[in-house]
Protein backbone atom coordinates (compact mmCIF):
# COMPACT_ATOMS: atom_id res chain seq x y z
CA UNK A 1 0.00 0.00 0.00
CA UNK A 2 1.48 3.74 -1.04
CA UNK A 3 -0.57 6.60 1.26
CA UNK A 4 1.01 9.90 2.41
CA UNK A 5 1.07 10.28 6.10
CA UNK A 6 0.71 13.64 7.55
CA UNK A 7 3.73 15.82 6.00
CA UNK A 8 5.96 13.40 5.21
CA UNK A 9 7.66 12.02 2.36
CA UNK A 10 5.24 9.46 0.23
CA UNK A 11 5.87 5.72 1.56
CA UNK A 12 5.44 2.20 0.49
CA UNK A 13 4.18 -0.25 1.80
CA UNK A 14 2.91 1.56 4.92
CA UNK A 15 0.94 -0.84 7.10
CA UNK A 16 -2.72 0.25 8.08
CA UNK A 17 -4.80 -1.29 10.86
CA UNK A 18 -7.43 -1.01 12.75
CA UNK A 19 -7.20 -0.89 16.17
CA UNK A 20 -10.31 -2.04 17.60
CA UNK A 21 -10.31 -4.81 20.07
CA UNK A 22 -6.37 -5.42 19.35
CA UNK A 23 -3.52 -4.60 21.81
CA UNK A 24 -2.19 -1.36 20.69
CA UNK A 25 1.44 -0.62 20.74
CA UNK A 26 2.96 2.97 19.96
CA UNK A 27 6.85 1.95 18.71
CA UNK A 28 8.97 4.85 19.36
CA UNK A 29 11.76 6.63 18.41
CA UNK A 30 13.57 9.51 20.22
CA UNK A 31 14.97 10.98 17.36
CA UNK A 32 13.59 12.12 14.00
CA UNK A 33 11.73 10.30 11.56
CA UNK A 34 14.85 10.75 9.05
CA UNK A 35 16.75 8.30 11.42
CA UNK A 36 14.30 6.03 13.07
CA UNK A 37 13.30 4.93 9.24
CA UNK A 38 17.47 4.57 8.37
CA UNK A 39 17.13 2.49 11.11
CA UNK A 40 16.48 -1.74 9.98
CA UNK A 41 16.37 -2.66 13.73
CA UNK A 42 13.51 -0.09 13.94
CA UNK A 43 11.75 -1.31 10.61
CA UNK A 44 11.73 -4.73 11.48
CA UNK A 45 10.17 -4.72 14.94
CA UNK A 46 6.65 -2.69 13.02
CA UNK A 47 6.89 -5.97 10.76
CA UNK A 48 7.05 -8.02 13.73
CA UNK A 49 4.30 -6.74 15.69
CA UNK A 50 1.88 -5.91 13.09
CA UNK A 51 2.00 -9.68 11.58
CA UNK A 52 0.54 -10.18 15.11
CA UNK A 53 -3.59 -10.92 14.88
CA UNK A 54 -4.23 -9.10 17.74
CA UNK A 55 -1.68 -6.29 17.82
CA UNK A 56 -2.11 -3.09 15.52
CA UNK A 57 1.63 -1.45 15.55
CA UNK A 58 1.69 2.64 15.02
CA UNK A 59 4.86 4.91 14.60
CA UNK A 60 5.64 7.81 17.17
CA UNK A 61 9.00 10.07 16.19
CA UNK A 62 10.39 12.81 17.40
CA UNK A 63 9.13 15.86 16.31
CA UNK A 64 10.92 18.70 14.87
CA UNK A 65 11.67 22.26 17.58
CA UNK A 66 9.17 24.25 15.55
CA UNK A 67 6.23 20.91 16.34
CA UNK A 68 7.37 20.60 19.90
CA UNK A 69 6.77 23.97 20.75
CA UNK A 70 3.30 24.17 18.67
CA UNK A 71 1.79 21.04 20.87
CA UNK A 72 3.14 23.51 24.18
CA UNK A 73 1.23 26.26 22.67
CA UNK A 74 -2.00 24.75 21.83
CA UNK A 75 -1.59 21.83 24.90
CA UNK A 76 -2.15 19.48 21.90
CA UNK A 77 -1.17 15.70 23.56
CA UNK A 78 1.09 14.33 20.99
CA UNK A 79 -0.07 11.80 18.44
CA UNK A 80 0.66 8.40 16.68
CA UNK A 81 2.16 8.65 13.08
CA UNK A 82 -0.53 6.45 11.14
CA UNK A 83 -4.08 6.89 12.98
CA UNK A 84 -3.06 10.43 14.75
CA UNK A 85 -3.87 9.05 18.04
CA UNK A 86 -2.97 10.28 21.48
CA UNK A 87 0.18 8.49 22.71
CA UNK A 88 -1.13 7.82 26.13
CA UNK A 89 -3.93 5.96 24.79
CA UNK A 90 -1.84 3.31 23.46
CA UNK A 91 -2.00 0.28 25.98
CA UNK A 92 2.09 0.09 25.38
CA UNK A 93 4.32 2.65 24.76
CA UNK A 94 7.94 0.50 23.39
CA UNK A 95 10.69 3.03 22.66
CA UNK A 96 13.30 1.38 20.20
CA UNK A 97 16.82 2.63 21.68
CA UNK A 98 19.99 2.98 20.01
CA UNK A 99 21.71 5.81 21.24
CA UNK A 100 22.31 7.39 24.65
CA UNK A 101 22.72 11.06 23.42
CA UNK A 102 18.41 10.40 22.39
CA UNK A 103 17.97 10.18 26.04
CA UNK A 104 17.20 13.46 26.92
CA UNK A 105 14.28 12.77 23.85
CA UNK A 106 12.41 10.24 25.43
CA UNK A 107 11.85 12.91 28.43
CA UNK A 108 10.29 15.28 25.84
CA UNK A 109 8.12 12.82 23.76
CA UNK A 110 6.63 11.75 27.23
CA UNK A 111 5.77 15.04 28.44
CA UNK A 112 4.41 15.97 24.99
CA UNK A 113 2.01 13.28 25.58
CA UNK A 114 1.12 14.55 29.01
CA UNK A 115 2.71 11.15 30.27
CA UNK A 116 4.28 11.31 33.97
CA UNK A 117 7.82 10.55 33.48
CA UNK A 118 8.98 8.96 36.58
CA UNK A 119 7.66 5.47 36.83
CA UNK A 120 6.22 5.56 39.88
CA UNK A 121 4.62 8.18 39.54
CA UNK A 122 2.61 6.51 36.53
CA UNK A 123 -0.93 4.72 37.90
CA UNK A 124 -1.88 1.72 36.24
CA UNK A 125 -3.95 3.46 33.39
CA UNK A 126 -1.24 4.77 31.54
CA UNK A 127 0.76 2.77 28.84
CA UNK A 128 2.87 -0.17 29.71
CA UNK A 129 7.16 1.99 29.19
CA UNK A 130 9.21 -0.37 27.68
CA UNK A 131 12.48 -0.06 26.43
CA UNK A 132 14.62 -2.51 24.43
CA UNK A 133 17.41 -1.99 21.63
CA UNK A 134 21.26 -1.80 22.08
CA UNK A 135 22.30 1.23 24.02
CA UNK A 136 20.11 -0.64 27.19
CA UNK A 137 21.74 -4.03 26.16
CA UNK A 138 25.17 -2.38 27.25
CA UNK A 139 23.75 -0.35 30.23
CA UNK A 140 19.86 0.10 30.97
CA UNK A 141 20.16 1.88 35.05
CA UNK A 142 20.40 5.36 34.09
CA UNK A 143 17.15 5.23 32.72
CA UNK A 144 15.73 2.73 35.55
CA UNK A 145 13.56 5.32 37.59
CA UNK A 146 11.75 5.92 33.85
CA UNK A 147 11.00 2.68 32.05
CA UNK A 148 8.45 0.15 33.84
CA UNK A 149 10.57 -2.42 32.13
CA UNK A 150 13.44 -3.51 29.27
CA UNK A 151 13.52 -6.10 26.87
CA UNK A 152 17.63 -7.34 27.59
CA UNK A 153 18.55 -8.97 24.26
CA UNK A 154 17.41 -9.23 20.68
CA UNK A 155 13.98 -8.59 20.83
CA UNK A 156 12.76 -11.28 18.30
CA UNK A 157 13.39 -13.57 20.40
CA UNK A 158 11.13 -12.34 23.70
CA UNK A 159 8.75 -10.36 22.03
CA UNK A 160 5.74 -13.77 21.79
CA UNK A 161 6.36 -14.06 25.51
CA UNK A 162 5.64 -10.53 26.46
CA UNK A 163 3.06 -9.87 24.40
CA UNK A 164 1.15 -13.13 25.42
CA UNK A 165 1.20 -12.08 29.24
CA UNK A 166 0.14 -8.25 28.46
CA UNK A 167 -2.42 -10.09 25.79
CA UNK A 168 -3.34 -12.01 29.14
CA UNK A 169 -4.01 -8.98 30.78
CA UNK A 170 -5.60 -7.13 28.02
CA UNK A 171 -9.52 -5.59 29.00
CA UNK A 172 -9.92 -3.66 25.68
CA UNK A 173 -11.44 -0.27 26.68
CA UNK A 174 -11.17 -1.02 30.38
CA UNK A 175 -7.46 -1.39 30.39
CA UNK A 176 -4.89 -1.26 33.17
CA UNK A 177 -1.26 -2.38 32.18
CA UNK A 178 -0.44 -5.76 34.09
CA UNK A 179 1.35 -5.89 37.60
CA UNK A 180 5.17 -5.48 36.66
CA UNK A 181 5.34 -8.95 38.72
CA UNK A 182 3.73 -10.52 36.04
CA UNK A 183 6.49 -10.40 33.51
CA UNK A 184 8.50 -11.85 36.27
CA UNK A 185 8.82 -14.95 34.85
CA UNK A 186 9.99 -14.08 31.70
CA UNK A 187 13.71 -14.43 30.35
CA UNK A 188 14.99 -10.96 28.89
CA UNK A 189 12.41 -8.93 30.68
CA UNK A 190 14.20 -6.60 33.41
CA UNK A 191 11.89 -4.60 35.95
CA UNK A 192 13.82 -2.14 37.80
CA UNK A 193 11.74 -1.30 40.21
CA UNK A 194 11.75 -4.71 41.47
CA UNK A 195 15.33 -4.74 42.29
CA UNK A 196 16.88 -2.89 45.47
CA UNK A 197 19.89 -1.39 44.27
CA UNK A 198 23.17 -0.64 46.47
CA UNK A 199 26.15 2.08 45.43
CA UNK A 200 29.54 2.71 46.64
CA UNK A 201 30.76 5.80 47.90
CA UNK A 202 31.40 6.88 43.96
CA UNK A 203 27.86 6.41 43.06
CA UNK A 204 28.75 2.95 41.02
CA UNK A 205 26.29 0.18 41.47
CA UNK A 206 28.00 -2.21 43.70
CA UNK A 207 24.85 -4.70 44.14
CA UNK A 208 21.30 -6.37 43.30
CA UNK A 209 18.92 -7.56 45.44
CA UNK A 210 15.71 -8.76 43.76
CA UNK A 211 12.19 -8.58 45.40
CA UNK A 212 10.46 -12.03 45.59
CA UNK A 213 9.51 -13.93 42.72
CA UNK A 214 12.30 -11.75 40.41
CA UNK A 215 15.76 -13.36 39.17
CA UNK A 216 18.75 -12.33 40.85
CA UNK A 217 20.39 -12.25 37.20
CA UNK A 218 18.43 -10.78 33.95
CA UNK A 219 19.36 -13.75 31.16
CA UNK A 220 19.86 -11.86 27.83
CA UNK A 221 18.03 -13.32 24.86
CA UNK A 222 19.69 -14.07 21.51
CA UNK A 223 18.21 -15.31 18.42
CA UNK A 224 19.27 -18.78 17.72
CA UNK A 225 18.96 -19.41 14.22
CA UNK A 226 18.35 -15.89 11.96
CA UNK A 227 16.92 -17.74 9.32
CA UNK A 228 13.69 -18.30 11.36
CA UNK A 229 13.01 -13.67 10.99
CA UNK A 230 13.41 -11.41 8.37
CA UNK A 231 15.26 -8.56 8.63
CA UNK A 232 14.19 -6.61 5.77
CA UNK A 233 13.40 -3.04 5.13
CA UNK A 234 9.11 -3.23 5.34
CA UNK A 235 8.60 0.29 4.95
CA UNK A 236 10.62 2.46 1.86
CA UNK A 237 10.35 6.23 2.03
CA UNK A 238 12.91 8.98 0.23
CA UNK A 239 13.03 10.81 3.67
CA UNK A 240 15.67 8.65 4.99
CA UNK A 241 19.50 8.29 5.00
CA UNK A 242 19.36 4.56 2.71
CA UNK A 243 16.74 6.56 0.52
CA UNK A 244 17.83 4.69 -2.53
CA UNK A 245 18.32 1.44 -1.46
CA UNK A 246 15.98 -1.17 0.84
CA UNK A 247 18.06 -2.92 3.79
CA UNK A 248 18.94 -6.40 4.67
CA UNK A 249 20.95 -8.00 7.25
CA UNK A 250 23.02 -10.71 6.47
CA UNK A 251 25.18 -11.56 9.87
CA UNK A 252 24.73 -10.28 13.75
CA UNK A 253 27.32 -10.50 15.81
CA UNK A 254 31.40 -10.25 15.15
CA UNK A 255 33.96 -13.37 15.23
CA UNK A 256 36.57 -10.62 15.99
CA UNK A 257 36.73 -9.62 19.55
CA UNK A 258 38.04 -5.79 19.42
CA UNK A 259 38.04 -4.42 23.13
CA UNK A 260 36.42 -1.38 21.89
CA UNK A 261 33.36 -2.49 20.49
CA UNK A 262 30.57 -3.52 22.13
CA UNK A 263 29.20 -5.98 19.39
CA UNK A 264 31.52 -8.42 19.69
CA UNK A 265 30.12 -9.12 23.29
CA UNK A 266 26.06 -8.39 23.59
CA UNK A 267 25.60 -9.89 20.19
CA UNK A 268 27.45 -13.48 20.83
CA UNK A 269 27.40 -16.05 18.98
CA UNK A 270 28.25 -14.32 15.47
CA UNK A 271 25.63 -15.86 13.16
CA UNK A 272 24.49 -15.43 9.25
CA UNK A 273 21.39 -16.03 7.37
CA UNK A 274 22.02 -18.44 4.74
CA UNK A 275 22.43 -17.05 1.06
CA UNK A 276 18.98 -19.05 -0.39
CA UNK A 277 17.01 -17.51 2.64
CA UNK A 278 18.21 -14.29 1.86
CA UNK A 279 17.89 -13.89 -2.39
CA UNK A 280 14.44 -15.09 -1.34
CA UNK A 281 13.91 -11.91 0.82
CA UNK A 282 15.20 -9.75 -1.56
CA UNK A 283 13.40 -10.87 -4.66
CA UNK A 284 10.30 -8.76 -3.89
CA UNK A 285 12.46 -5.82 -2.67
CA UNK A 286 14.05 -5.64 -6.03
CA UNK A 287 10.63 -4.84 -7.25
CA UNK A 288 10.40 -1.74 -5.73
CA UNK A 289 13.99 -0.83 -5.31
CA UNK A 290 16.98 -1.76 -7.59
CA UNK A 291 19.72 -1.19 -4.69
CA UNK A 292 20.41 -3.51 -2.04
CA UNK A 293 22.26 -1.95 1.08
CA UNK A 294 23.51 -5.12 3.16
CA UNK A 295 23.93 -4.86 6.77
CA UNK A 296 26.23 -6.24 9.74
CA UNK A 297 29.09 -6.10 12.03
CA UNK A 298 30.90 -8.01 10.18
CA UNK A 299 29.53 -8.68 6.32
CA UNK A 300 32.86 -9.36 5.27
CA UNK A 301 33.01 -12.73 7.64
CA UNK A 302 29.81 -13.63 5.90
CA UNK A 303 30.90 -16.87 3.88
CA UNK A 304 28.95 -16.49 1.04
CA UNK A 305 29.08 -13.07 0.21
CA UNK A 306 30.61 -13.49 -2.78
CA UNK A 307 27.35 -15.81 -3.84
CA UNK A 308 25.26 -12.84 -2.50
CA UNK A 309 26.74 -10.21 -5.05
CA UNK A 310 26.34 -12.73 -7.46
CA UNK A 311 22.55 -13.42 -7.12
CA UNK A 312 21.35 -10.18 -6.38
CA UNK A 313 23.24 -9.23 -9.27
CA UNK A 314 21.76 -11.98 -11.54
CA UNK A 315 17.76 -10.99 -10.38
CA UNK A 316 18.94 -7.47 -11.89
CA UNK A 317 19.65 -5.57 -8.72
CA UNK A 318 22.63 -3.72 -7.68
CA UNK A 319 24.14 -3.68 -3.98
CA UNK A 320 26.04 -1.35 -1.61
CA UNK A 321 28.10 -2.27 1.27
CA UNK A 322 28.76 -0.55 4.49
CA UNK A 323 32.30 -1.72 5.58
CA UNK A 324 35.12 -4.41 5.14
CA UNK A 325 37.51 -5.36 7.37
CA UNK A 326 41.07 -4.98 5.20
CA UNK A 327 42.04 -8.86 5.55
CA UNK A 328 39.00 -10.14 3.75
CA UNK A 329 39.36 -7.57 0.73
CA UNK A 330 40.10 -9.85 -2.19
CA UNK A 331 40.85 -8.98 -6.07
CA UNK A 332 37.46 -10.88 -6.69
CA UNK A 333 35.40 -9.29 -4.03
CA UNK A 334 36.65 -5.90 -5.51
CA UNK A 335 35.80 -6.68 -8.98
CA UNK A 336 32.66 -7.88 -8.35
CA UNK A 337 31.51 -5.04 -6.40
CA UNK A 338 33.04 -2.62 -9.06
CA UNK A 339 31.07 -4.55 -11.58
CA UNK A 340 27.69 -2.89 -9.69
CA UNK A 341 28.89 0.16 -9.57
CA UNK A 342 30.53 0.07 -6.06
CA UNK A 343 32.71 3.47 -6.31
CA UNK A 344 33.66 3.82 -2.62
CA UNK A 345 35.56 1.19 -0.28
CA UNK A 346 35.95 1.74 3.31
CA UNK A 347 38.44 0.40 5.73
CA UNK A 348 38.67 0.73 9.80
CA UNK A 349 41.93 0.63 11.11
CA UNK A 350 40.78 2.25 14.14
CA UNK A 351 44.48 3.14 15.21
CA UNK A 352 47.44 4.21 13.06
CA UNK A 353 49.73 1.85 15.04
CA UNK A 354 50.15 -1.76 15.08
CA UNK A 355 50.83 -1.63 18.58
CA UNK A 356 48.13 0.26 19.51
CA UNK A 357 45.88 -2.06 17.03
CA UNK A 358 46.99 -5.40 19.30
CA UNK A 359 46.36 -3.31 22.79
CA UNK A 360 42.11 -3.18 21.52
CA UNK A 361 42.52 -6.41 19.87
CA UNK A 362 41.92 -5.17 16.75
CA UNK A 363 44.42 -8.49 15.11
CA UNK A 364 44.88 -6.64 11.99
CA UNK A 365 48.20 -5.09 10.85
CA UNK A 366 49.60 -2.44 9.07
CA UNK A 367 50.86 -5.01 5.84
CA UNK A 368 47.11 -5.91 6.03
CA UNK A 369 45.96 -2.68 5.25
CA UNK A 370 48.30 -1.93 3.05
CA UNK A 371 47.70 -5.01 0.75
CA UNK A 372 44.19 -4.29 0.67
CA UNK A 373 44.71 -0.67 -0.19
CA UNK A 374 46.74 -2.10 -3.12
CA UNK A 375 43.87 -3.78 -4.11
CA UNK A 376 41.99 -1.21 -4.40
CA UNK A 377 44.22 0.78 -6.43
CA UNK A 378 44.83 -1.76 -8.46
CA UNK A 379 41.20 -2.31 -9.08
CA UNK A 380 41.19 1.51 -10.00
CA UNK A 381 38.54 2.42 -6.86
CA UNK A 382 38.01 6.05 -7.03
CA UNK A 383 36.88 6.64 -3.24
CA UNK A 384 38.14 5.18 0.02
CA UNK A 385 36.98 5.82 3.64
CA UNK A 386 39.32 5.03 7.03
CA UNK A 387 38.55 5.53 10.08
CA UNK A 388 39.97 5.67 13.26
CA UNK A 389 39.50 6.07 16.92
CA UNK A 390 41.38 8.97 18.90
CA UNK A 391 40.78 8.38 23.16
CA UNK A 392 41.50 4.79 23.09
CA UNK A 393 42.98 3.32 26.38
CA UNK A 394 47.05 3.20 26.22
CA UNK A 395 47.23 5.52 23.47
CA UNK A 396 50.50 7.60 22.72
CA UNK A 397 51.20 10.68 20.86
CA UNK A 398 53.09 8.33 18.84
CA UNK A 399 50.08 6.30 18.03
CA UNK A 400 47.96 9.82 17.04
CA UNK A 401 51.08 10.74 14.37
CA UNK A 402 51.12 7.19 13.24
CA UNK A 403 47.29 7.93 11.84
CA UNK A 404 49.62 10.82 9.93
CA UNK A 405 52.03 8.13 8.96
CA UNK A 406 49.49 5.39 7.74
CA UNK A 407 47.03 7.99 5.40
CA UNK A 408 50.29 9.56 4.06
CA UNK A 409 51.77 6.14 2.92
CA UNK A 410 47.73 5.17 1.94
CA UNK A 411 47.73 7.90 -0.66
CA UNK A 412 51.09 7.39 -1.82
CA UNK A 413 50.25 3.98 -2.32
CA UNK A 414 46.97 5.02 -4.53
CA UNK A 415 49.46 7.75 -6.59
CA UNK A 416 51.48 5.43 -7.37
CA UNK A 417 48.87 3.33 -9.14
CA UNK A 418 47.28 5.73 -10.82
CA UNK A 419 50.27 7.53 -12.11
CA UNK A 420 48.55 10.09 -14.26
CA UNK A 421 45.51 8.67 -14.68
CA UNK A 422 42.72 11.29 -13.37
CA UNK A 423 40.06 8.06 -11.88
CA UNK A 424 42.01 8.92 -7.94
CA UNK A 425 38.98 10.81 -6.27
CA UNK A 426 39.04 11.43 -2.81
CA UNK A 427 40.58 9.25 0.16
CA UNK A 428 38.64 10.47 3.48
CA UNK A 429 39.01 10.08 6.53
CA UNK A 430 36.62 9.55 9.83
CA UNK A 431 37.93 10.17 13.13
CA UNK A 432 36.15 9.65 16.39
CA UNK A 433 36.77 11.06 19.47
CA UNK A 434 36.33 8.82 22.73
CA UNK A 435 35.24 9.99 25.64
CA UNK A 436 35.41 8.57 28.99
CA UNK A 437 31.99 8.22 30.19
CA UNK A 438 31.50 6.78 26.51
CA UNK A 439 33.67 4.25 27.15
CA UNK A 440 32.08 3.13 30.59
CA UNK A 441 28.92 3.09 28.73
CA UNK A 442 30.65 0.70 26.64
CA UNK A 443 32.43 -1.33 28.74
CA UNK A 444 28.82 -2.59 30.78
CA UNK A 445 29.79 -0.30 33.72
CA UNK A 446 26.76 0.61 35.69
CA UNK A 447 26.37 4.23 36.92
CA UNK A 448 24.02 5.57 39.55
CA UNK A 449 20.40 5.10 38.64
CA UNK A 450 20.15 9.30 39.34
CA UNK A 451 23.44 10.29 37.20
CA UNK A 452 21.14 10.55 33.85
Amino acid sequence: MTRRIANLPEETCTITRSGEGRIRIALAFPNTYYVGMSNLGFQTLYRILNLSPYITCERVFLPNVQTVQHLKNINKPFTSLESNQPLGSFHVVAFSLCFENDYLNILTMLSLAKIPILQNERPRSYPLIIGGGVSVFLNPEPLSEIFDLFIIGEAEEVLEEFLDTVRHHHRGKGWKKPPLSSFAKIEGVYVPSAYDVKYNSSGLIQGFSPLKGFPKKVKRRKVENLNSFSATSCLLTPNTEFADMALVEVSRGCPRSCRFCAVGSIYQPFRVRNIPNLLNEIQPLLKMQSKIGILGSAVSDHPGLADLIKGIASKGGRLSISSLRADTITEELVTLLKEYNHKTFTIAPEAGSDRLRQVISKNLTTEEIFRAVKILSGCKIPNIKLYFLIGLPDETEEDIKAIVNITKEIKHIYFKEAKSEKWLNHITLSITLLFQNRLLLSNGILLNRSAT
